[in-house]
């Protein structure tokens, strides 16, 4: 909690008569929490799945940054990915959670003390096979939630939006090596 500031002053009262009496006046101020205020506009960003491309470790990436001021100049702040939803074609996602939320990674927090503005850069991560799953025309969209919290009780949630549009990839022919009967599985 914040601790009030109390001001004392001495006046001196005139009645203009010829009586004087001093007086004390005290005045308590009270500070109250600034919860922080997220200044940056666009948090979403859309990628494709690589055409024509199947099994690829190659990385589908996305960036950002995250800003943010707090009234509270004294304020030290953390950020953190907190969750994570999926909306659209996401049966084809890892069911572990935690898999998901790796894939959004936080740079180096510049905090937001003396009035400046804090940051936070972003980055998506995933490799492109395991959108492999999306036909051409489907999409999965992954909404993260990074909390700024002042360590106060004052605590925003930011949405990360990341949606990846799928693509037509190259069949893959698999066969047994030598059966009596051949089976072809496209």
């Amino acid at each position: 909690s914040l601790a009030p500031v109390m001001v004392t002053t001495t006046v001196t009262l005139d009645d203009h008569q010829g009586r004087t009496t001093p007086a004390t006046i005290v005045v308590t101020i009270t500070g109250a929490n600034d919860g922080p205020v997220v200044t940056s506009q666009v948090r979403s960003a859309e990628i494709s799945e690589r055409p024509d491309t199947s099994d690829s470790d190659s990385a589908d990436t996305a960036y950002g940054t995250i800003t943010f001021t707090d009234a509270d100049f004294t304020d030290t702040h953390s950020v953190t990915v907190s969750d994570v939803g999926v909306a659209g074609a996401g049966g084809g996602l890892p069911a572990d959670k935690s898999v998901l939320l790796s894939w959004l990674s936080l740079g180096t927090l510049k905090d937001s003390g003396n009035g400046v503005t804090g940051s936070r850069d972003w980055t998506f991560s995933a490799k492109d096979k395991v959108f492999d799953y999306l036909g051409a025309d489907q999409q999965v969209k992954l909404t993260y939630t990074v909390k700024i919290d002042d360590g106060h009780g004052g605590v925003v949630e930011v949405p990360v939006t990341i949606t990846d549009k799928g693509a037509e990839d190259v069949p893959v022919i698999t066969c047994e090596s030598n059966p009596p009967v051949q089976t072809v599985i496209l």
